[in-house]
């Protein structure tokens, strides 16, 4: 019988230390995934392999456009959360918002962008995400409220006359714009475009694990971290939404992503029911296709048709 007590004792132990390594584990992906991140950590960003050759380019163009003038803006999302923004107005009838991609920095994401669509003839609004830069808010939702915060937004620069409207979303961000992109509220938006972005979590998650090898239970407790605090429905995606769209839309990826797949913006554009245009970039890593030279004419030029 001691023996017996010994082996029970022996896998209880074992079991008890199973179970709280999948909390830390679990807090850990939370707080890594999920959770606000500190802006200096994200600048880290910067010294990816990707990144370096770019990063004097980037900060140089974050300085250059903030030497423009700029005015902060603040509105309150639907659950109550200040969210903040960058208004580089220069008295134009066009007005260029830009939705970051997680875990970023929006200035990094679009200050290079920003100065291109300046000088042709744009308003700038970069916004910071929930969660990310001075926006309140606990946790990134990867497109599910940051959706309805565009809206938000939206609603906000019309009550200040601000009435002719291209967004432009990146990774995240395009998530988030291809959730609403068959909303009425966009009544006042000409043009969408839709840079590396996913289809659903489901898919974004899928992705990563194809590209970083990640184990099944770490993509497993991110499914259900997801399902816990964010939505039920994994599959929330935006090809319903595409298929009923009515607004010009632009699709940008490079071949060369290596966190999503440019397959899914592929899939995404063929599901699209609007005037439409893929631009598939090679050479350049995720949310870094504006390096490719003549990017943002083309993409103008496409929004700015008329027949």
């Amino acid at each position: 019988m001691t023996i017996i007590y010994i082996i029970l004792g022996v896998l209880g132990f074992l079991l008890l230390g199973f179970i709280v390594s999948i909390f830390i584990v679990r807090h850990f992906l939370w707080k890594k995934f999920f959770c606000h991140v500190p802006v200096e950590k994200i600048r880290e960003g910067l010294k990816a392999a990707t990144y370096i050759p770019h990063k004097d380019l980037i900060l140089q163009s974050v300085d250059e456009l903030d030497a423009l003038g700029f005015q902060k803006l603040t509105c309150k999302s639907t659950d109550g959360l200040t969210l903040s923004g960058k208004l580089y107005d220069r008295g134009k009838e066009k007005t260029l918002i830009c939705v970051q991609g997680a875990h970023s920095i929006s200035m990094y994401n679009f200050a290079i962008l920003a100065l291109q669509f300046i000088n042709r003839d744009y308003n700038i609004f970069i916004l910071d995400s929930r969660a990310q830069g001075e926006s309140e808010g606990k946790y990134i939702t990867y497109g599910v409220m940051e959706s309805e915060d565009v809206i938000c937004w939206i609603k906000y620069l019309e009550s200040l006359n601000y009435k002719n409207f291209v967004l432009y979303g990146m990774s995240m961000g395009a998530h988030a714009l291809g959730l609403i992109c068959d909303r009425q509220e966009l009544v006042n938006v000409t043009g969408i475009v839709l840079d590396c972005g996913y289809i659903s979590f489901k898919d974004m998650v899928a992705s990563v694990k194809q590209f970083s090898y990640m184990p099944f239970f770490i993509v497993w407790m991110m499914k259900g971290a997801y399902i816990r605090h964010i939505s039920k429905n994994l599959e929330n995606n935006t090809l319903d939404h595409l298929s009923k769209c009515k607004i010009p839309v632009v699709f940008v990826h490079s071949k060369d992503d290596t966190v999503i797949s440019y397959h899914q913006s592929e899939e995404a554009y063929a599901k699209c029911s609007s005037r439409k245009l893929l631009i598939i970039t090679e050479g350049y890593g995720h949310t870094l296709s504006y390096f490719k030279e003549g990017l943002s004419n083309e993409i103008i030029q496409f929004v700015e048709y008329k027949n």
